[in-house]
């Protein structure tokens, strides 16, 4: 059997928490951490690294300015999920963000292109 992608969930609202979880269970991505907020995300990365990541770029302690430069400091492809897709940096290219609300088949090909040159 192939080794499944591990993906870092950067989300702080527990619904949409379990719909990737959820969304993902059947692909071939393996949800391997899901952090709530900045910090346990930056915690998380200092011993872990995923092949990919899904960033809320909102959550309740501010803006992922500083996981989404450690995630590019790290080389780890990521797609930003957001309501405010105006406010996020402009040195995320277009194909990686992805407006709220989504729809599943986006994400999940959003995150095979990213895999892509895996």
């Amino acid at each position: 059997m192939e080794r499944k992608l591990t993906v870092l969930l950067v989300e702080d609202e527990p619904l949409i928490t379990l719909l990737y979880e959820q969304l993902l269970e059947t692909t071939e991505f393996d949800l391997v951490a899901i952090a709530p907020c900045n910090r346990q995300a930056l915690t998380w990365l200092e011993s872990n690294r995923p092949d990919l990541a899904i960033v809320d770029f909102f959550l309740n302690d501010g803006p992922c300015i500083a996981v989404m430069a450690r995630l590019d400091q790290l080389s780890i492809p990521f797609i930003v999920v957001t309501a405010f897709g105006d406010l996020v940096p402009e040195h995320v290219p277009p194909e990686r963000r992805i407006r709220k609300p989504i729809r599943g088949r986006h994400l999940t090909g959003a995150l095979r292109r990213l895999a892509t040159p895996l």
